[in-house]
């Protein structure tokens, strides 16, 4: 399994298409569009409009893991939609939307993927300061995220939950706010 960033994938790329006749903000908005309808594959019991929102913001960053070693669209096994904060003394990677391609759930591919994604980060941030992974967890996945090691965190010191979630819908699945130290 291997991991590859969006923007890299659209930089390359955007480099050996003839970008006389189109500016790198629309040839990366076309991606988008393709992401959001790649999205319904992997993103269930997810609002659309939350994922047009989480889409159109610049902010995020979004991975792709595949089973392959060389990027194919066909071989993503899941989607990694993440905004990454530092601060002081911690390092904190929300994960705003994690979804596996329905084709592969029940394999153990989220798992997988989760690993990759902690490896991505120890291997991607050299900082010495603590990285946390932080989510919101939908009520079918909330088991799979506490086995996996994920604890109940705090909201009020979480608070970039607040830009992408209705208060109300946070305040009422507080339960579901968990975060993972990486070690």
């Amino acid at each position: 399994m291997a991991i590859y960033a969006f923007d890299k994938i659209i930089k390359n790329k955007f480099k050996t298409i003839n970008n006389k006749f189109i500016s790198y903000y629309e040839y990366k908005k076309k991606c988008i569009e393709k992401v959001y309808l790649l999205s319904k594959l992997y993103f269930t019991g997810i609002s659309e409009n939350y994922i047009k929102t989480l889409l159109s913001n610049n902010k995020i960053k979004i991975l792709f893991v595949t089973i392959g070693q060389k990027f194919n669209p066909n071989d993503i096994v899941s989607i990694i939609i993440y905004h990454k904060t530092i601060s002081n003394n911690i390092i904190k990677y929300y994960i705003l939307c994690f979804g596996i391609h329905k084709k592969f759930r029940k394999y153990g591919y989220g798992k997988f993927s989760l690993d990759e994604f902690v490896e991505w980060i120890k291997i991607n941030d050299k900082s010495n300061k603590q990285k946390n992974i932080l989510l919101k967890s939908v009520e079918s996945s909330l088991i799979f995220y506490k086995t996996y090691g994920f604890v109940k965190s705090d909201l009020i010191q979480n608070k970039l939950f607040f830009k992408y979630e209705p208060n109300d819908e946070l305040k009422n699945n507080l339960d579901k706010i968990l975060e993972f130290k990486i070690n």
